[in-house]
């Protein structure tokens, strides 16, 4: 059984400044001695006493709580427990000083990482380093720079895109009315007609045929007089030169464009017109100041 620690006060023969020992039980001794002043206070320092030594068995198993030392006036010194020393009173707890235990060799200890500006004993500051940057705060400073944007570039974005949907639309439109030429015009680009232009005997019942080609950008008018082969003529009318100009189709017409009473030729290439004159059984491009009325 732990043996119990009573503490007796002689207030007749000191002051009140001083705080007698502890005393056993069973001498009732009184001593009259008093805890140093206050400039003992609260210390840690190694103690280096051998009968003191913790086993290592108990070290994995002992209690949570410091050991304390409170040095007398009459040069001994009372070891007390944390538990204990808040029973005592002021003066011991002023005095009392903490004992740090010597480990044995060998014995696992946990180092504790410095803070920054933090003093020691010897007051040396010691200054630490920055910390490194991890991965994790590079890629967020990175990803919050590029998240500031500028109007400039958004109307730069808004540009790009309604010049991709203008190009989109137009190859859209372009594709469509390809396929539709190709289904009316075919390849080459063939348009065919017949008329009564007065040439070998043509009449309504024999009417002379007309085909208006685009062949390889070379545009030209086969006449078949009134459906007879043997006197085909072929008017060579232009020559093409831009891009896809041999998809381009050529149409024609007649029209009295010089009014003098016989159908002249009017060929269509896209928004262009090219006007022959109907003279002499036959047909003639327009000479350099010659008016017509289209």
């Amino acid at each position: 059984m732990r043996e119990q620690q009573a503490f007796t006060y002689d207030t007749k023969n000191q002051p009140s400044s001083h705080v007698p020992l502890r005393a056993h039980r069973p001498e009732q001794q009184v001593l009259t001695t008093t805890p140093p002043t206050n400039g003992h206070k609260r210390q840690q320092r190694t103690f280096d006493d051998s009968a003191f030594r913790i086993p290592a068995s108990q070290l994995r198993h002992r209690p949570i709580g410091n050991l304390y030392e409170i040095p007398l006036t009459d040069g001994t010194v009372m070891r007390v427990t944390e538990r204990e020393l808040e029973d005592l009173p002021e003066e011991y707890q002023d005095a009392a000083q903490l004992v740090t235990p010597h480990l044995p060799s060998g014995t696992p200890t946990q180092r504790r990482q410095p803070h920054p500006k933090v003093p020691i004993q010897d007051d040396t500051v010691y200054e630490m380093p920055p910390a490194r940057q991890s991965d994790t705060d590079v890629s967020k400073a990175y990803r919050k720079r590029r998240r500031i944007k500028h109007p400039p570039l958004y109307l730069g974005v808004g540009m790009l895109a309604m010049l991709a949907l203008w190009v989109l639309g137009s190859m859209v439109v372009t594709g469509i009315s390809t396929k539709l030429d190709d289904m009316t015009y075919g390849y080459p680009r063939t348009f065919q007609t017949n008329a009564v232009v007065g040439h070998n005997g043509d009449s309504a019942a024999s009417p002379s045929h007309f085909i208006f080609l685009n062949l390889n950008r070379h545009v030209e008018v086969i006449e078949i007089p009134a459906g007879d082969p043997t006197k085909m003529r072929v008017y060579i009318v232009t020559t093409l030169f831009g891009d896809n100009d041999d998809l381009t189709p050529v149409t024609g017409y007649f029209k009295d464009a010089n009014h003098d009473g016989k159908p002249d030729m009017i060929i269509n290439i896209q928004d262009s017109r090219i006007v022959f004159i109907n003279e002499n059984g036959a047909f003639r491009p327009l000479k350099p100041g010659e008016q017509v009325n289209l």
